[in-house]
């Protein structure tokens, strides 16, 4: 499911590539997109393919997410299976409204922050500071972005 799904991802990554493309060859065809997918996905990012476009931050943005709750999930799912499907239904409700709280309002309060404090960051405007912080959130910032302090 997750292969497919990064292989569809990566498809749409390709088709949204800027038209001035010739900056980084990787970053124009679908195997730099995959990779860059695949590796998001694993937190294991280098940051030698970036996203470009608005459309490849928000598919780096799922797949970081996808990422950072395919472990969790596994143990929901592994709980349930053990026949304590209470227990792993308190714990993904308690996570998931533990998740969202913390990934939309805490992401949001940071960029807010990153951008009253720090002129730098300030320039890029709310989405690309946002993108920073929910990258950096779930361990998976490419560093295209940071921070002066």
């Amino acid at each position: 499911v997750i292969l497919v799904t990064l292989t569809c991802l990566a498809g749409i990554h390709t088709a949204s590539t800027p038209e001035d493309c010739d900056d980084n060859p990787s970053n124009c065809k679908y195997d730099g997109a995959f990779i860059m997918l695949l590796t998001t996905f694993h937190g294991t990012t280098w940051g030698h393919i970036l996203p470009a476009t608005q459309v490849q931050q928000a598919i780096a943005c799922i797949v970081a997410a996808m990422g950072y709750l395919w472990p969790l999930g596994t143990a929901v799912v592994i709980l349930a299976l053990a026949g304590k499907g209470k227990l792993a239904k308190r714990g993904a409700l308690a996570f998931g409204v533990l998740y969202l709280l913390l990934t939309i309002l805490g992401n949001l309060v940071m960029s807010i922050i990153m951008i009253a404090s720090d002129g730098h960051m300030a320039d890029k405007g709310i989405g690309s500071v946002f993108y920073f912080s929910w990258l950096t959130f779930h361990s998976r910032s490419y560093g295209a972005l940071y921070p002066n302090s």
